[in-house]
């Protein structure tokens, strides 16, 4: 590695965009100390063409040097190359050349840790839709953490050596923590899937589980939401989606759980009826105590057989309630038939004219429901 006073940085477009004697100083710091670390110029050059040369010490704190071609972490391994492209595909991550050196350290552990489980007996399809669904989750929490980390580690006046200086520090310093709270989150979670399933003496006997289960569902959805946006700020329209997310989960308390939010909508499932359409029914409350700004909301439920996979329901009470939902009303919680026959004992239902719902051959009968208190 060459001596970074060597490097000429100002013929090389490094210096490029910096205006000012002291920000000038700052980024010659930055980057001399960059190359110190052992990141290339060519490294550099894109980041400074990209605008995220201050990210670059954070990339080296999160992953360190990369230093491993895919098919040489195949090799180490004992994995074969295909199965390695993919599984780097299937965490959404991008694919690289087979002579690019885009593995690190923790890559080749990764993989070994994969495959363990591949040893273990689980199969090559079901690792890597297990890997996808860990893919799209860490995917989503890296963006949270990094927004609202952002938000709390910029200063006005910051410099680029300051500002990179803080968040390769922060980052260094938070990462040793996320492996506990990962692993604590995972085994809390398989609990719970757990204490859900229930094994069978026919599973026993042929030694698979079982696919489909029966199975409520609850779509909630706010209203407008569509139209607001074309109104609204895109700032503001996301706090809207992210207060929907957070009061679904307030009341996704167990046996209900919150399968996702889509933008502007929740989708919750239960095994118990009763406690699902509770859950809808404070759902819709608790949108109408938000400010006089928020969208109403809207729920439907409906009842049946459905696939759980990846941590996802698919069947027809899924389309179904989705479809319910479309024709409710604001502020109305509507049910189907096999709904309001386990739950009406809890509540009080209206019948509705049969409704006519997209994608469904014929007319569904529908029922408006309310708890029994206030009836």
């Amino acid at each position: 590695m060459a001596d970074s006073e060597e490097v000429d940085l100002e013929p090389e477009g490094l210096l490029e965009g910096v205006e000012g004697v002291e920000a000038r100083e700052d980024r010659v710091r930055l980057l001399r100390e960059l190359l110190d670390q052992g990141v290339s110029v060519d490294a550099l050059r894109r980041a400074v063409e990209e605008d995220r040369l201050v990210l670059l010490p954070v990339e080296l704190a999160l992953t360190g040097e990369e230093r491993y071609t895919l098919p040489e972490i195949a090799e180490k391994t004992d994995l074969d190359e295909e199965f390695v492209f993919d599984a780097v595909m299937a965490l959404g991550l991008p694919r690289p050349g087979r002579d690019e050196r885009r593995a690190t350290e923790g890559d080749l552990e990764s993989m070994r840790a994969v495959k363990y489980y591949l040893d273990f007996g689980i199969s090559r399809r079901s690792l890597l839709e297990i890997m996808r669904v860990i893919g799209d989750g860490m995917a989503n929490t890296a963006q949270a953490v990094s927004q609202h980390a952002g938000q709390v580690l910029i200063e006005p006046g910051d410099s680029e050596r300051d500002l990179a200086e803080r968040f390769a520090e922060t980052a260094s310093e938070l990462m040793p923590k996320a492996g506990p709270l990962m692993q604590g989150l995972l085994r809390v979670h398989m609990r719970e899937q757990v204490r859900e399933g229930i094994v069978s003496r026919a599973q026993r006997e042929t030694g698979r589980l079982a696919g489909a289960r029966e199975v409520a569902i609850a779509f909630a959805d706010l209203e407008g939401f569509t139209r607001l946006g074309e109104r609204i700020a895109p700032d503001d329209l996301g706090r809207l989606a992210g207060r929907l997310g957070e009061l679904a989960t307030r009341v996704a308390e167990p046996p209900v759980r919150l399968v996702k939010t889509i933008g502007d909508a929740a989708m919750l499932a239960c095994f118990d009826v009763p406690a699902l359409l509770g859950a809808a029914h404070a759902l819709v409350d608790a949108v109408k105590e938000e400010d006089e700004d928020f969208p109403e909301l809207s729920a439907g439920l409906a009842h049946g057989h459905a696939l759980p996979r990846n941590g996802d329901w698919y069947g027809a009470p899924v389309n179904l309630a989705s479809r319910v939902t479309a024709v409710a009303r604001p502020g109305a919680v509507l049910v189907t038939a096999e709904v309001r026959e386990r739950a009406e004992e809890a509540f009080d239902f209206s019948p509705l004219a049969p409704r006519k719902l997209k994608g469904v051959k014929k007319p569904v009968r529908l029922w408006r429901s309310r708890p029994t208190d206030h009836s």
